[in-house]
Parts: C-alpha cells; sequence; structure tokens
C-alpha cells in the first residue's frame, strides 16, 4: 500500500497535468484521459475511508473505474459522463454485475444539474 503522501502527490501531479493540457490544447467536450494504475486508484479509494453512508460523486467517469472502485465500499456513487457509449457501457456494467449502489447520468457537466 502506499503511503498517503504519496497518494496526494499522484493526484496533484495528475490534477496539475490535466490542467496544463487543457490550457494548451483549449476547452472541448471530452476531458484528457490520464489512467491511475490500479494499485493507485485502490489507495486513493482506501484513504478516502468511505462508508455507505457517503455519497461519491465522479464528474468525467469514462468508462467508470473509479465508480466501481467506490462502490465497493459500500458508498453510494453517481457518475458523470458526456460520451454515450460510455454512458451505455456502464449501465451495462452496473446491471451485469447487479451492482446497486452506483448510478451514471448522461450530461455536459457544463450544463449538468447538480441541485438534485
Amino acid at each position: 500500500m502506499i503511503s498517503f503522501d504519496l497518494a496526494i502527490t499522484i493526484l496533484i501531479t495528475t490534477v496539475t497535468a490535466l490542467i496544463i493540457l487543457s490550457i494548451l490544447y483549449g476547452r472541448s467536450k471530452g476531458a484528457l484521459y490520464m489512467a491511475i494504475p490500479t494499485p493507485h486508484l485502490k489507495a486513493i479509494i482506501a484513504q478516502g475511508h468511505l462508508t455507505s453512508s457517503m455519497l461519491v460523486y465522479d464528474l468525467g467517469a469514462g468508462y467508470g473505474r473509479i465508480m466501481f472502485e467506490a462502490s465497493k465500499s459500500g458508498a453510494t456513487v453517481v457518475g458523470y459522463e458526456f460520451d454515450y457509449a460510455k454512458t451505455l457501457y456502464i449501465k451495462n456494467k452496473i446491471k451485469k454485475d447487479k451492482i446497486t449502489n452506483a448510478t451514471i447520468i448522461q450530461a455536459d457537466l457544463h450544463s449538468a444539474d447538480f441541485s438534485k
């Protein structure tokens, strides 16, 4: 298991890289994809100490890796994804794997209604 400091460093580095790349390439409908290695993803989720009483949002859910890992903790997970095909993939996986605490919403984050 990686340390908390390393997990935070990885997260900050990833976010910084995404911001820089976003600025360099301009605003578009989709975000750049940067894979988080599975051990790092599991460590980041573990550091959140998620419980069944928590609600987790995954903005730009992609293929749902973060959603599915967070749902294992019992937390309620709501993912937002712009890409229709990715949304269908996640819906099918939720149904196939009988995941009861995860939902995916197909929406553009720039105009999504988060008040619900």
